[in-house]
């Protein structure tokens, strides 16, 4: 059965080429129906017909643009929050107890060392 899936490209390509034979021989069909009846068919009395006069009701409507007025900024209407904040630049880092008692999370540390045990890491 390898021989049978080692050459499945040969049946991917041959279906392809099967579906874009069918698909060109069904639209040259179409096209030919599609220029025989254009030939066959009698030229519509719509494309003779001259248009009328044009009826009161017929008459485009002009609609006449309107402005929107803008809105004038000034340098004072911003708010006088200030500079963004930009953090911490400089100063000293808290150490690693400091850090973690205002962490959420639990760690090692947070184990009192008389209960704590090294499988119990985490």
């Amino acid at each position: 059965m390898l021989w049978l899936f080692g050459q499945i490209w040969l049946w991917l390509l041959l279906a392809f080429a099967l579906g874009a034979g069918v698909t060109a021989f069904i639209f040259v069909i179409l096209k030919r129906r599609a220029e025989q009846a254009e030939h066959t068919a009698p030229p519509s009395t719509s494309a003779l017909r001259q248009p009328s006069e044009q009826d009161d009701n017929e008459q485009t409507q002009r609609i006449a643009r309107v402005r929107v007025p803008v809105r004038q900024f000034e340098e004072d209407d911003e708010d006088d929050a200030g500079p963004p904040d930009l953090g911490y630049r400089e100063g000293v880092l808290p150490n690693h107890r400091e850090w973690h008692e205002r962490n959420e999370w639990p760690d090692e540390y947070d184990v009192p060392e008389e209960e704590w045990q090294p499988h119990q890491r985490g």
